[in-house]
């Protein structure tokens, strides 16, 4: 089932399953009662899963999100029981990994085997001079 959702609470009808912000830009609260700031953010493009009574709201004035349910459980890990909120794990990175793809395309680690872009180098150049 589809719902899109604005800053007022929408009671969903599906009392378990899995819910999907599908927004990429807003934040959805997701609650077990139609009180502003009582429930559990639910960040874009994430899903959690759940099991009773929801209402959802979009958490951020003026905004308005397209929310995903199904009646089953989608989780990472753990059993089918589990409730807990999952992330895809495959995107992440670790800041060691950040920081040396950072130093090799901007080319700012003497180590570096990745030649410098010209024109890369002289939008920089014009940014920060």
């Amino acid at each position: 089932m589809l719902y899109s959702i604005a800053s007022e609470f929408v009671k969903i009808n599906e009392t378990r399953g899995t819910i999907q912000n599908t927004s990429s830009v807003y934040t959805v609260e997701v609650s077990d009662k139609a009180t502003a700031d009582s429930g559990y953010l639910l960040y874009p493009l994430n899903k959690m899963s759940f099991d009773g009574e929801v209402y959802l709201r979009c958490a951020e004035g003026g905004g308005r999100a397209l929310i995903r349910v199904v009646p089953f459980l989608v989780n990472s890990g753990g059993g089918a029981s589990d409730s807990s909120v999952t992330v895809d794990d495959s995107l992440l990175i670790a800041d060691e990994d950040l920081d040396t793809l950072l130093d090799e395309a901007f080319n700012g680690d003497a180590t570096s085997t990745v030649p410098a872009d010209p024109e890369i180098d002289q939008l920089l150049d014009d940014i920060f001079g």
